[in-house]
């Protein structure tokens, strides 16, 4: 995994309320440090996660990435 440096996040912009779920599994430490990085940004936690989930998904659907990839 590239350092956190690699991949620059930015803040979630302001949008509407979304209409389907997408569940994941964290530690209570995790929760924790999202709820507080939530609330130290001024916004909710489920934006948040999902702002960074989405740069993710952006990010390595890029087609330098895509070269990394194992074939199947």
């Amino acid at each position: 995994m590239q350092p956190v440096n690699q991949y620059p996040l930015t803040l979630p912009p302001a949008e509407p309320p979304r209409d389907t779920y997408f569940c994941i599994r964290m530690s209570v430490v995790e929760k924790a440090a999202l709820h507080a990085l939530a609330k130290r940004l001024n916004t909710s936690a489920s934006t948040l996660a999902r702002h960074f989930l989405n740069q993710a998904v952006q990010h390595f659907s890029q087609d330098e990435w895509s070269r990394h990839e194992p074939s199947a």
